[in-house]
């Protein structure tokens, strides 16, 4: 009777540990308000607290006008697909900035989860950027990941910004 109790005791631990396992983000980045996480490039500085509407931020050291952002969850009304966000941007973004060009826009898979992917260009000042913005639906929250560089810069830091949207997760 002893060993069979320990047995069973021995068993939930085991069980209860594996699903710790399953439920752990494996990144260097963890916001557990949010359930998120993700790799976010080497060196690169974070600013936890950088604006209302963003969780976390992150920009190289020696350029302030690249970054990497997670914006707030957007909360989908019941029923509304990805595709009704993703038009939603494509919408509002003309009236907010100058010259917005659509570059490319898709679906892709990140962690499992469907998200829509738009990369255009816009203009500030006398300066033209290129943004890809990836946004992924977990329930009914969508997490938009943004990166944005001139363009004359973009290409310089897309291979580590892909790392870090390839990272991505959400528990």
């Amino acid at each position: 009777m002893n060993r069979c109790c320990i047995g069973v005791v021995f068993l939930l631990v085991i069980i209860f540990f594996c699903w710790c396992l399953d439920n752990t983000l494996t990144t260097t980045y963890v916001n557990d308000e949010y359930g998120i996480g993700l790799n976010p490039p080497v060196d690169w500085s974070r600013n936890q607290n950088g604006s209302a509407d963003r969780i976390v931020e992150w920009f190289p050291f020696s350029n302030s006008s690249v970054y990497i952002s997670i914006a707030r969850p957007y909360r989908l009304d019941e029923g509304l697909a990805l595709s009704t966000f993703a038009d939603s941007i494509e919408e509002r973004y003309p009236d907010l900035v100058w010259n917005f060009t659509v570059i490319y826009r898709d679906w892709l898979t990140i962690g499992g989860l469907t998200a829509y992917e738009i990369i255009f260009t816009y203009r500030v000042n006398d300066s033209t950027y290129k943004e890809r913005q990836i946004a992924v639906k977990h329930t009914r929250n969508v997490y938009v990941f943004s990166y944005s560089a001139p363009i004359d810069l973009y290409e310089e830091y897309s291979s580590i910004v892909n790392e870090s949207i390839s990272s991505f997760q959400v528990k």
